[in-house]
């Protein structure tokens, strides 16, 4: 069985060069396209009677559509972002209305639905089960697929995850310049067994995904302990400098005395529901300054059009895990970089700072291995002054506190984003003193690894997973 890292999921591959002989003009003259590790799918056409997989189709798979976002709509709309190859996210979707759901019924989604990510880096391929009671669309980087009855959804799902699954992205996907992308033409192309005798039958499907979820099950479990250990970080944090935690209560409305004219008028960011934080700061019992006092905001900048055959290591927001913290980069060419977003420089120790929906906590340490490397505009890099420590200040950033704040000082609805030069700067974050502060990340940093050391387990169980998938399907 083929294991390594896929080029649709970070722009690199570790296979180097092969033959191979074309004895059919009219298949793609392309260099995945072809490769021979794509033999071991072919080996089930050799094993089972197979389906193309719009013969599986209860309806034409298809795309979304890029909706007009409105916070206050009852319709949830769901992006690549919120898709985990595990869950979806709901609590970080997005909204629209129902003027527009009833606009696009191609990117209405059904409880049931599958839904696949099919354009970006990292983000293609990700497969996940919809199960949620209520209106939803999907936009245009999602693609939608309905199994015919006789085969089990949750088999589909794992196919699509497992070896064979992988290697079909690899084959199919299409595009360049950091802008890769599956078409609904090409996911109909994917094989799969036939749900029969002469295949894999219902039955049996049932009984691969009742083997697979055992192991998938202890996963949840410690995913779900991972999140309670990554959640008793900001408790340890706040309660060992006596920072209590801010509550917000809702306002219906409000009246308001605009004191200082020069400050901002809008309506949001003057909410007395924001009274919470000044609050939690003033009862506290550690001195709180605001970000431009402990770090500079970097502009630095570069133009890697300038030397386009030169490779560069390129994070974009996406590129964020939310849930850790971590930057996972795609490698990228020069002249690959046509949008005029990939240009700031990042440097190790550095962090970076998502200032579209920051209320996400895209927020990360720069890694010793992307030292030089290019980030994208949309996020803010801030360098430590001499009176911080740098992970004393991811952990913070991390906070409730912070992030409260974060949503008093954006602006705009579809996409809130915090202006980097005005409002960043003043988010207010507990500065203790130094040995308190390395006192602390060492107390943070072991809780960390106790979740870093059940997040491998898990990874290992999903891994097992997938080898009793690709092992019973073979058998």
């Amino acid at each position: 069985m083929v294991s390594e890292k896929y080029y649709f999921e970070d722009g690199r591959t570790t296979s180097s060069y092969y033959c191979a002989y074309m004895d059919d003009a009219n298949v793609r003259l392309c260099y995945l396209f072809n490769h021979p590790k794509h033999e071991i799918v072919k080996s089930l056409m050799e094993k089972f009677k197979v389906k193309r997989m719009f013969d599986i189709c209860r309806t034409p798979m298809q795309r979304g559509e890029q909706p007009d976002y409105d916070d206050k709509g009852d319709v949830l709309v769901v992006k690549t972002i919120d898709l985990n190859n595990s869950h979806i996210d709901y609590g970080s979707c997005l909204r629209t209305t129902k003027e527009f759901f009833n606009k696009v019924p191609n990117a209405q989604v059904k409880r049931g639905d599958i839904l696949i990510a099919s354009t970006g880096y990292g983000s293609l391929g990700k497969v996940d089960l919809f199960e949620y009671e209520g209106d939803a669309v999907v936009d245009s980087h999602i693609t939608i697929l309905r199994p015919i009855d006789n085969y089990d959804t949750t088999f589909v799902i794992y196919y699509l995850r497992s070896l064979f699954g992988r290697l079909q992205f690899e084959k199919w996907f299409s595009g360049s310049s950091g802008q890769i992308e599956i078409q609904p033409n090409d996911l109909n192309q994917f094989i799969i067994p036939e749900s029969s005798s002469r295949g894999v039958d219902h039955k049996k499907q049932i009984e691969i995904v009742m083997a697979v979820r055992k192991k998938l099950n202890i996963a949840s479990e410690l995913d779900r302990q991972i999140d309670e250990l990554i959640m008793k970080t900001e408790t340890l944090l706040l309660t060992n400098l006596g920072v209590g935690t801010p509550i917000i209560t809702k306002v219906n409305y409000y009246a308001h005395n605009f004191v200082d004219v020069k400050d901002r008028l809008d309506i949001e960011y003057n909410n007395p529901k924001y009274n919470c934080i000044e609050t939690v700061i003033s009862d506290s019992d550690v001195n709180f300054v605001e970000l431009r006092d402990v770090v500079d905001i970097v502009v630095d900048a570069t133009n890697p059009l300038e030397r386009p055959n030169e490779p560069f290591m390129y994070a974009d927001i996406g590129n964020i895990d939310t849930k850790w913290g971590r930057i996972s980069a795609i490698e990228m060419f020069g002249y690959q970089a046509t949008s005029s977003r990939m240009r700031r420089l990042m440097h190790k120790g550095e962090i970076v700072v998502s200032t579209t929906r920051p209320t996400r906590n895209a927020i990360a340490i720069v890694p010793d291995e992307l030292d030089g490397g290019v980030c994208s505009t949309g996020l803010a890099v801030l360098k430590c002054k001499k009176s911080i420590e740098n992970k004393f200040l991811f952990h913070s950033l991390r906070t409730t506190l912070s992030n409260i704040q974060f949503q008093k000082h954006c602006s705009g609805s579809g996409y809130p984003e915090i202006n980097q030069e005005m409002d960043l700067p003043r988010i207010k974050i507990p500065k203790p003193d130094l040995p308190k502060q390395k006192e602390l990340i060492q107390l943070l940093e072991n809780n960390i690894k106790l979740a870093e050391k059940k997040e491998a387990d898990a990874n290992m169980l999903r891994h097992e997973a997938n080898s009793i998938f690709e092992e019973a399907i073979m058998k």
